[in-house]
């Protein structure tokens, strides 16, 4: 079975060299929409953009980034549990260094 994804926004932050994040909103094979966040390594063809800046590109463009790592979020609860968690790990980790 022939999975695609297709893609109806790109969000794109470039953090140096050739690599930055991207926020898609996606639609699944299912018809499901998520927000899918991934890191990304820029191919030849990515329009260039502002170093730690996020930029909406235009969405075919994605077929000129390689998604190394990505997670997909299908419902809100699902993402502001995830960010919940990150946030106390993150402000954990500043306590530890900042002390």
């Amino acid at each position: 079975m022939f999975e695609s994804t297709i893609y109806t926004k790109l969000l794109f932050y470039w953090k140096g060299w050739r690599w930055g994040f991207a926020i898609m909103h996606i639609e699944d094979s299912n018809g499901e929409e998520k927000i899918r966040l991934a890191k990304c390594k820029v191919e030849v063809g990515f329009p260039k953009t502002t170093m730690y800046e996020w930029e909406e590109i235009p969405v075919y463009y994605i077929t000129n980034l390689i998604q190394s790592n990505k997670i997909n979020f299908k419902s809100k609860d699902n993402l502001e549990d995830i960010f919940e968690l990150l946030e106390i790990e993150h402000n954990e980790l500043k306590s530890r260094y900042n002390s």
